[in-house]
């Protein structure tokens, strides 16, 4: 995937914590980070990442 090609992706795991403290606890994807919910997360956290880098 492209997400190798992607510097501080390890990092995504650092800012999980700090992004569930801002996302709705009613996603239960979020909270499991299982299967085709990890996917979730972490377009969501690459989202968010990108949102803090450009921001």
């Amino acid at each position: 995937m492209a997400s190798q090609g992607l510097p501080g992706y390890r990092g995504f795991s650092s800012l999980r914590p700090l992004l569930l403290r801002y996302l709705p606890p009613s996603q239960p994807c979020l909270q499991l980070g299982m299967g085709s919910s990890q996917l979730h997360v972490d377009m969501v956290q690459l989202a968010a990442y990108q949102s803090i880098v450009s921001g």
